[in-house]
């Protein structure tokens, strides 16, 4: 018994010697000729990757700047392209809940340039399309569709946007505007927000969302605002020429869905350089009475429109009047 004590203690001293003397000479070897073979190993690595990095990051500058270039070229192009296009017209904005200051902005500035004048706004509200509002549209649409002279089995909402319509075509000192926009302002139960249209458009601008803005709404409740919205945009298409600037054209974006109405003409990517050049080409192109669907996003027909001028003969600022036309 005392034997095999003495083996089982013989076999674990040995045991620890092995692994210490293992220890040993791997901290010698790691200090001694090692050493360097590792540190060099590793800080070639490290330069590697760091001349890697390097590369990369001239590789990204180098690309921006092309980027930069071709984006400053393709404005000026764009400039030229629309240059006087609008001179004399004027077009007025309407703009959907959750539309960016941005994208608005952007859109006033593309027409400017192009000669337009922008004779005001109007924004419609969560209460324009909201199917809790539905009783009170039906409401309004009955005491502005007999001065409208809309046929009676004519659908509310197609009534509001017949009145929104004659609004913006014909101005807030129409006559005729004057119980409409009472109507549709009315304090408490406003369905869209004014701003001048004093004088009447040629063409009307819609700016849509990539989604509505609508609070506390749910998904059910948005799809079917989003109807409502998109029948608006088709119905305005009716009364005259009417264009829509719109998101990135993705799959679910409502530019999409007004592209799909077959209705007026479209353009995506709003706020870019595409944008601020194909926005006047759609507004003239209705003018004109033609439909064109501008960008690079899902059902568009072209990545550029082509120059559609319809300058107001004799227009202060247009080709014609300065012997060019």
């Amino acid at each position: 018994m005392k034997r095999w004590n003495m083996v089982d203690f013989r076999y674990h001293l040995v045991s620890l010697v092995s692994v210490f003397l293992a220890l040993a000479v791997g901290i010698i070897l790691g200090a001694g000729p090692l050493q360097n073979a590792i540190g060099d190993t590793l800080s070639n690595r490290v330069e590697a990757l760091r001349a890697s990095r390097d590369d990369a990051r001239e590789k990204f500058d180098a690309a921006n700047d092309e980027l930069k270039s071709s984006n400053a070229a393709l404005k000026k192009a764009g400039e030229q392209l629309v240059d006087k296009t609008l001179t004399g017209r004027r077009v007025a904005l309407v703009v959907m809940p959750g539309a960016s200051d941005g994208e608005i902005t952007a859109a006033q500035e593309s027409l400017t340039l192009a000669g337009a004048t922008i004779t005001g706004r109007m924004d419609l509200n969560a209460k324009y399309a909201s199917s809790d509002g539905a009783a009170h549209r039906k409401a309004v649409a009955g005491q502005v569709g007999p001065a409208l002279g809309q046929p009676q089995d004519a659908g509310p909402d197609d009534v509001i946007a017949a009145a929104i319509s004659h609004i913006l075509r014909k101005g807030v000192n129409d006559g005729a505007s004057a119980p409409l926009v009472a109507a549709l302002t009315a304090k408490g139960d406003a369905l869209v927000k004014i701003a001048d249209l004093k004088q009447p458009a040629d063409a009307v601008l819609v700016v849509a969302p990539k989604e509505l803005r609508l609070a506390n709404a749910s998904k059910a409740k948005k799809a079917a605002a989003a109807k409502v919205y998109t029948q608006a945009f088709k119905d305005l298409s009716a009364k005259g020429p009417t264009a829509a600037l719109g998101a990135d054209g993705g799959k679910n974006d409502l530019i999409v869905s007004l592209r799909g109405t077959k209705s007026g003409s479209t353009v995506d990517h709003a706020g870019g350089t595409q944008a601020s050049i194909n926005t006047p080409i759609a507004v003239a192109s209705e003018i004109l009475g033609g439909h064109v669907h501008l960008g690079t996003g899902q059902s568009a027909e072209s990545p550029i429109g082509t120059r559609v001028d319809v300058a107001v003969p004799g227009a202060a600022g247009s080709n014609a009047a300065n012997g060019n036309g």
